[in-house]
């Protein structure tokens, strides 16, 4: 287990770097600076595929004409064999109890949708292709670009809690933050929401120790004022009360539709630290949809006077009219001022194309060149017995520790100049019949069913179909399964519970392609149709190298082979299941720490400090 050491290692504010040890299931494939574009890029419009347009569909045309049609391509397929190593589940519906093995016909498959994302990511990822923000335009991006939310009073990293505390205006003396109090309404004419700050702000409202109904927020709307009881925190029993304003009159501050769309995409709202993994409480601390916090139609005209049809309670920070941030308690959930897209090179997100674009498509603008069919068994070594599964945590990119670059050894979190890690992939580690079911101590935990995987040892036959690709295409996808051809040790993940070891799979790949001459030259053979397709393993190997040939040139040109070296070794090092053999207490490196060490904010050491 990696271990830091507090020896003369300080960060900017002069505090010790966490001490401790850090283990998870998963690790970070690191991001290059700049994107490889692909040959069809040159053919595109500067600025790359942007718009739907005429341009772009005729552009994409010539490039097919040239590279493709008239140039050397290649038709065929790659036949799959896919061992399960571990205990493998793909869940087919929702509906049963326990939950059913993918069968759509009755026997078991691998989707080929589940195929699809496997190696969609890992081509990717070997191609250095383009990183983009998820949005309406493109719902299929590599990450969310909204600002993430904070609440850091009792972390026990002092240098967060002090960025908290100094951007609430907080300290040891005063408890009382800059926010202000307000409320949120909206009268559906005009569309959008604003906040109206409230009658009489200063002095500011006293806390009472006064109990509320329960752990649950919630408000109390009387006649001038309404009071807001923001649960019990450690024994302690608040409510605050916000008067009214004179709704007909009073200034109203709009409330930016980003604003009011990253408020509602923070799900960790309602717990005590930012560290807790309980997100149950999120809707219940929601200004928005929180039944206790608001009052809609009718029950908000009341109170306002018929000015709105929502009204709902809050502390808020502006600074010239421009709302920040709101929350429900005047010491609420605060915004980072950058964003997750702030954390991605900017080189990365361009819309130029990639060769994920070129060979996968752009749905909005062209088809892929690829296919991937269910597989179908071959070999079933039988399922296991039904049993709820251990408890799968949840993506939580709030505990920056992870999910950002450290700066020295110390972590950095969302506001300072730092890089995500990258894509996140899930170690390989053993899993008998029984590691991945409930554990006695987790038997009360709620929001796990029952799941009914395949034992380890079935084997399946998959075929990805292609058509027209050129020779460097080819070798792209190839790439992806030529890793387990250089080190026999290479395995990949497919399906749920990857984060317990299950889903670990070997790929053995051959290359068939479709020769005119057989295809069309002869129709029968000795037992009926004669296959059109020939295995050409001197193509895979020459169409492997020459993609090779082609990143090393271009990576020269970009400045990034060092990058894509530390991409590669960190790719092999994922993949490679011989670490569970050969580290000593690999099951303890690939679980999930403890609470203690996840929030002393220890920093995620690199996938090679893992393995060492």
């Amino acid at each position: 287990m990696m271990h830091y050491s507090n020896r003369n290692n300080f960060n900017r504010s002069g505090a010790a770097a966490p001490v401790g040890q850090v283990n998870t299931p998963y690790n970070f494939v690191s991001l290059p600076k700049k994107a490889v574009l692909s040959p069809l890029n040159k053919n595109l419009p500067e600025g790359g595929a942007t718009q739907n347009s005429d341009e772009v569909t005729a552009a994409v045309r010539q490039y097919l004409t040239d590279n493709v049609t008239n140039g050397d391509s290649y038709t065929g397929e790659i036949r799959l064999t896919i061992t399960t190593e571990t205990p493998c589940f793909i869940c087919a519906e929702q509906k049963s109890d326990p939950l059913p093995f993918f069968a759509p016909t009755g026997e078991v498959r691998l989707p080929g949708s589940s195929i699809r994302g496997m190696v969609k990511n890992l081509f990717k990822i070997i191609t250095c292709s383009a990183f983009r923000p998820q949005d309406n335009e493109n719902p299929d991006g590599d990450f969310g670009s909204r600002h993430l939310y904070f609440r850091s009073m009792a972390d026990k990293y002092k240098p967060f809690r002090q960025y908290y505390q100094k951007e609430m205006g907080l300290t040891m003396k005063n408890s009382v933050a800059v926010t202000q109090p307000g409320f949120i309404v909206s009268d559906n004419a005009g569309g959008g929401f604003f906040i109206i700050p409230a009658l009489n702000q200063e002095p500011r409202p006293k806390l009472y120790g006064r109990q509320g109904q329960g752990d649950a927020p919630y408000v109390e709307w009387n006649a001038a004022s309404c009071d807001c009881f923001t649960a019990k925190m450690n024994g302690k029993k608040h409510y605050q009360t916000i008067y009214y304003p004179d709704w007909r009159t009073a200034k109203r501050l709009p409330l930016a539709a980003e604003t009011v769309a990253d408020y509602r995409a923070d799900h960790k709202r309602g717990n005590v630290n930012s560290t807790d993994t309980d997100n149950s409480k999120a809707a219940e601390w929601n200004l928005f949809d929180g039944k206790n916090l608001c009052l809609k139609n009718d029950e908000a005209r009341e109170i306002t006077k018929g000015q709105f049809s929502f009204v709902a309670p809050c502390f808020f920070r502006a600074e010239n009219d421009e709302v920040i941030d709101f929350g429900f308690g005047h010491i609420y959930r605060i915004r980072y001022q950058k964003s997750i897209a702030d954390h991605v090179p900017a080189a990365l997100q361009t819309n130029a194309v990639d060769f994920t674009d070129a060979v996968f498509g752009r749905k909005e603008f062209w088809a892929g060149r690829v296919s991937f069919a269910d597989a179908t068994v071959v070999q079933k070594s039988g399922f296991l017995s039904p049993e709820r599964s251990r408890p799968l945590m949840t993506p939580n990119p709030t505990s920056f520790q992870l999910y950002l670059n450290k700066n020295a050894d110390n972590p950095a979190h969302w506001d300072d100049d730092t890089n995500i890690r990258g894509y996140k992939l899930y170690w390989h580690k053993k899993c008998g019949d029984n590691d991945w079911r409930i554990r006695p101590a987790d038997k009360e935990i709620s929001g796990t069913r029952a799941i009914t995987p395949l034992r380890a040892g079935s084997v399946f036959s998959g075929k990805i179909r292609f058509r027209e690709l050129t020779q460097t295409e080819l070798g792209a996808l190839l790439k992806v399964f030529d890793l387990a051809r250089e080190k026999d040790t290479i395995r990949y993940k497919i399906g749920q519970g990857k984060s317990l070891g299950m889903g670990t799979v070997k790929i053995d790949s051959r290359l068939f392609v479709l020769t005119p001459d057989r295809a069309y030259g002869e129709l029968f053979a000795d037992k009926g149709w004669r296959d059109p397709l020939t295995e050409d393993e001197a193509l895979y190997r020459a169409a492997v190298k020459k993609f090779d040939d082609f990143m090393l040139a271009e990576c020269n040109k970009l400045d990034i082979v060092n990058d894509y070296r530390r991409i590669m070794q960190d790719l092999r090092l994922l993949l490679d299941a011989s670490h569970a053999d050969k580290i000593k207490n690999w099951k303890n490196k690939t679980d999930y720490m403890e609470l203690t060490d996840f929030k002393n904010r220890v920093p995620l050491p690199l996938p090679q400090e893992i393995v060492t």
